[in-house]
């Protein structure tokens, strides 16, 4: 488990971002899976096609850390593809070091194992970190004209999209609303914003952290600063973008099995935050039932919880809207036969 400390003025630093190297990066982490289909196992083939030894050899190699200066910490908003390259060409030798130090020797705080330089970038780098930068740069550059130049608009889009949409929902709801509701596995508690992972870290983020909503993928990445150097990058957050033409994670025809009666009952009166005692109140519960059913439908991705002062309060999320509106139809249904 990840767990972040936010202090009042971190909590305001929190920010969204969209990146294209680090969009490409999680498709070059996708591209080395056995099971990539459609685009992921082109972008795979073009790894093995010869022309990119470096990417070639670090994303398709022994698994492991790949060294951070690939995807630049995002400074801004959004980064011009080309202002990226050029972080990366012009990366400090002494990040450069001390990141493939972190690869060879591991870190334990980190959770980093240690792997083996490859071959080809160890030839690169005994020319010097400049040469090894560059090449890195012009590699990453061909494989996001061979593989993401032409889906970048669509990419971009659904990450807009879901910026906007959490944008309006902090506005309706609050920020610890938004902040809860960005993957099952993120939750908000008091001060501390916590990711569920089999890795342990328990970390102060003075300067905030920053979210990436990312159109490849299901899971959450942490990214932490693994080296020792000075003015560390704060935390980065990469989550699944939420788009309207994806829909919710819970189909509709396993609906019945998460929600039934009850449990469609409790949903629909989230729609404002209230804790387990006042819904057990409301629906003539007892408290154990209503968080027995709290619990599933926080797993299923259909309530948030977080912290007001004292009160652990739940609330539902876009994704039960759908289900929550076919429950609804088909009662009406059943009515109506």
């Amino acid at each position: 488990m990840f767990s972040f400390g936010l202090d009042g003025q971190a909590f305001g630093r929190v920010r969204f971002c969209i990146s294209p190297l680090w969009t490409v990066a999680r498709v070059l982490a996708h591209a080395r899976r056995s099971d990539a289909r459609g685009y992921r196992a082109a972008c795979r083939d073009t790894l093995r096609g010869g022309n990119l030894p470096l990417l070639a050899s670090l994303y398709l190699g022994e698994p492991g850390y790949i060294p951070d200066f690939f995807s630049p910490h995002p400074e801004a908003y959004e980064a011009e593809l080309t202002a990226e390259l050029h972080q990366v060409a012009s990366t400090p030798a002494d990040r450069i070091r001390a990141e493939f130090a972190v690869m060879t020797r591991g870190r334990q705080g980190a959770v980093i194992p240690a792997r083996r330089l490859p071959t080809s970038v160890a030839r690169v780098l005994d020319r010097g970190e400049d040469t090894l930068r560059e090449g890195v740069a012009a590699e990453l550059e061909q494989f996001w004209r061979l593989c993401l130049s032409a889906r970048w608009a669509r990419m971009r889009a659904a990450m807009d999209a879901d910026i906007a949409r959490r944008a309006q929902q902090s506005a309706q709801q609050g920020v610890a609303s938004t902040l809860g509701d960005l993957h099952p596995t993120i939750s908000l508690t008091d001060d501390r914003l916590t990711v569920m992972s089999p890795f342990r870290a328990r970390v102060q983020a003075p300067d905030g952290v920053v979210l990436m909503p990312s159109p490849v993928g299901t899971r959450v990445d942490v990214v932490l600063d693994p080296t020792p150097l000075p003015g560390q990058y704060r935390p980065i957050l990469l989550y699944p973008a939420s788009t309207a033409d994806r829909g919710p994670r819970t189909s509709h025809r396993g609906s019945g099995e998460i929600l039934g009666a009850s449990r469609a009952l409790l949903l629909a009166d989230l729609a404002q935050p209230r804790s387990t005692t006042e819904l057990a109140r409301r629906h003539d519960f007892t408290p154990s039932t209503v968080s027995y059913h709290l619990g599933v439908l926080a797993r299923a991705g259909l309530v948030t919880r977080f912290r007001r002062q004292r009160h652990v309060l739940y609330q539902r999320t876009h994704r039960a809207e759908p289900l929550l509106a076919a429950a609804v139809a088909a009662t009406a249904g059943r009515a109506d036969a």
